[in-house]
C-alpha cells in the first residue's frame, strides 16, 4: 500500500523500498503479538541482499546501495574477521547505526553445519527458549 509512495517520497531503489516495508511491517507485526502500543520507529538498521550488496576481498571493501545510489566503502576488519570472510562471498549483509552514532556492516555468511558427534554421555540440549 504505501511502497510507491515511499519510493517516490525518498527515492529509494525498489529493493530498499521493500525491505522498508519489510522491516517496519516486522515492527509493527511484534508490537501486536506482545500487545504494546508502537510509539516510534527507529530506522537504526537496513537489511541488503546480493542483488544491493557486495564484498570486495582484494581491497576490503563493501559495495551498498544506498539512497543517493551505489557506494562502495573501505571496511575496517579484524583479524578473525579476515580469516572468517577470506575466500568467501557473503550474499547478505546489515548496515546497523550502534549508539555511539557510528555505522557497522554486519556481513553474514553461510556454511555448512557440522556432522554431528556421535556420543552416548549426552548431558543436555539448548533449544533457545525462554520462559
Amino acid at each position: 500500500m504505501v511502497y510507491n509512495e515511499i519510493r517516490a517520497l525518498f527515492r529509494l531503489s525498489a529493493n530498499l523500498a521493500v525491505r522498508a516495508c519489510a522491516r517496519v511491517g516486522a515492527n509493527r507485526k511484534t508490537a501486536k503479538l506482545k500487545d504494546k502500543p508502537v510509539k516510534t520507529f527507529k530506522p537504526t538498521s537496513a537489511d541488503y541482499d546480493a542483488r544491493i550488496f557486495s564484498f570486495r576481498e582484494k581491497d576490503w571493501a563493501v559495495s551498498l546501495t544506498l539512497m543517493n545510489g551505489r557506494e562502495h566503502i573501505k571496511i575496517d576488519v579484524g583479524n578473525y574477521q579476515r580469516g572468517k570472510l577470506k575466500g568467501r562471498k557473503p550474499t547478505s549483509a546489515q548496515l546497523c547505526k550502534h549508539r555511539d552514532g557510528n555505522y557497522y556492516i554486519h556481513i553474514q555468511i553461510k556454511d555448512k553445519a557440522p556432522t554431528p558427534i556421535k556420543s552416548n554421555n549426552v548431558i543436555g540440549v539448548d533449544f533457545g527458549r525462554r520462559v
